[in-house]
């Protein structure tokens, strides 16, 4: 028994133990590559044009996704409860992809008259972190509801918003996909 135990130690001490011979930089020599004097040179010339094609095109594709893609914030009173129905619009002929980086669609903040928060959707929430694209075909909308009860006397203001992060492969103007509404 003593034996085993003893050729288990060595064993698993030696495991991992064998590295790749290293030159004075303490760099694998199999992950070294020769210097070229104008290789950086010819890259950074190379790449140029390319990022700035690259930022053009996504300046561009910027104002092309939201052009006629419209979010519309509806919130309604009743007592201590508020009802809010957020919709996400296609006034387009074509479908448009809209994709999330994580589970959740939209935040919702609900405000006192003084600024003072009484409810945050997100707040005690958990969303997956996954991609997710979805497609609002052409004039169609994507609706999401949500009803919060709570004690707040006075005006209320909701804030509420899609959190998308990319329509048609741009990134939406934050501002373009957020609204805010006050009710009695």
């Amino acid at each position: 028994m003593k034996y085993t135990v003893l050729a288990a130690i060595l064993l698993l001490s030696a495991c991992g133990t064998l590295q790749a011979p290293e030159n004075s930089n303490n760099v694998p020599e199999e992950n070294l590559q020769e210097p070229a004097e104008n290789n950086v040179e010819e890259a950074q010339a190379e790449n140029q044009p390319e990022e700035n094609q690259s930022e053009e095109n996504t300046a561009g594709n910027e104002g092309e996704a939201l052009e006629d893609t419209s979010f519309q914030l509806e919130a309604e009173k009743d007592g201590s409860t508020v009802h809010v129905t957020m919709k996400l619009l296609n006034e387009t002929e074509e479908a448009k992809e809209i994709t999330f980086r994580s589970g959740q669609k939209y935040h919702l903040v609900i405000r006192t008259e003084a600024g003072e928060e009484v409810y945050d959707y997100a707040a005690d929430m958990m969303f997956t972190q996954a991609i997710e694209t979805m497609t609002l075909e052409p004039g169609g909308e994507m609706v999401f509801e949500e009803t919060w009860e709570g004690e707040a006397e006075g005006p209320l203001t909701v804030e509420a918003g899609i959190t998308a992060d990319e329509i048609d492969g741009a990134a939406p103007e934050t501002s373009s996909l957020q609204e805010t509404v006050t009710v009695d």
